[in-house]
């Protein structure tokens, strides 16, 4: 075998370095890359449900069903009472748009299989761009009259119109207020009956209960509760009535989210003055950063002062 000159070899490396050289400006730059992967995390509600029942009849299933998705690198999953969510980290070279449209797929397919209880899960993504999760136009809309029916006239009058506008993808509604010092924490299941809201829930026989804290409802058809009902005292619940889901005009799930220092938590606990603050997803040393201590795996908690944040009511339609 004959062996190359030395004065070829340089030539060679020479040429070599010439030609990346001149595909330096080819490739692509990023001054400020992202250091964490894609993903996205789904979550629901399971009111009046224990961890383990949430864990068994609802988490479970949907990550078994998730982890089919192309391009899954790890999953996480919280159970806790009465909610729950699931985390998925993407790899890197995933196709964000092909693995939302899937996940929604699995979830659609999935989601007739869960107890009756369980809301329909969201997905949160989650990409390296960061502005890529920020809205590109945010409207707000204020009126004399309750939160419940201003977000209720723009799903009706303002969000089909928006729907209609080329290039649009996702519209969000929400409605929100300021916490001052009254306890203005709303969770679990509402109705829309006869113009009013209540809470709410399902009987075995498929009723839907309205739970009123007026009196005066009972001119409305509502039965007084009995006086030894604990649960209904601590509530301050004094009627109720048993409805056909055919006589109320929405059935809904509220969760209180607090915004606080630019984030988005949920609120676990509130006494006269503070909020128990917890967050399960995003980058664990920016919740250090902002004092929050690591509670259980994966699970971030933190006290503050209820002037510190600004609560955001976040409205779930429930499928009757």
């Amino acid at each position: 075998m004959q062996r190359l000159s030395p004065f070829t070899l340089i030539v060679t490396f020479v040429c070599l370095a010439l030609v990346g050289l001149a595909l330096v400006p080819m490739l692509p730059v990023k001054l400020n890359p992202s250091r964490t992967l894609p993903g996205f995390t789904v979550r629901f509600s399971m009111p009046g449900t224990s961890s383990r029942v949430v864990e068994m009849e609802a988490t479970s299933k949907l990550e078994s069903m998730l982890a089919r998705i192309k391009g899954v690198k790890a999953m996480y999953s919280t159970s806790g009472n009465g909610y729950g969510s699931i985390t998925v980290d993407l790899d890197k070279h995933a196709d964000v748009d092909a693995v939302r449209f899937e996940a929604s797929t699995i979830i659609r397919q999935t989601w007739s299989q869960l107890p009756s209880g369980v809301s329909y899960p969201y997905i949160d993504m989650k990409v390296p761009d960061e502005n890529a999760s920020r809205p590109f136009l945010s409207f707000t809309l204020n009126a004399p009259s309750t939160p419940i029916l201003i977000q209720q006239y723009a799903e009706e009058h303002i969000k089909p119109r928006l729907a209609q506008l080329q290039g649009i993808y996702k519209i969000d509604l929400s409605y929100k207020t300021i916490k001052t010092g009254d306890s203005m924490m709303k969770d679990g299941k509402y109705a829309i009956y006869l113009g009013n809201e209540y809470t709410a829930g399902e009987t075995q026989e498929g009723k839907i209960v309205l739970r009123s804290t007026d009196i005066e409802d009972v001119k409305n058809g509502f039965e007084p509760c009995k006086p030894f009902n604990i649960r209904y005292v601590e509530d301050k619940i004094v009627c109720m009535k048993f409805v056909n889901s055919s006589e109320i005009t929405e059935y809904y799930i509220l969760r209180t989210m607090a915004i606080y220092k630019g984030f988005e938590f949920e609120i676990v606990e509130e006494t006269e003055d503070k909020l128990s603050i917890v967050t399960m997803i995003g980058d664990c040393r920016e919740w250090k950063r902002l004092g929050m201590k690591c509670i259980e795996k994966y699970v971030y908690q933190k006290w503050i002062n209820k002037n510190e944040a600004e609560i955001k009511i976040v409205k779930e339609k429930i499928k009757l």
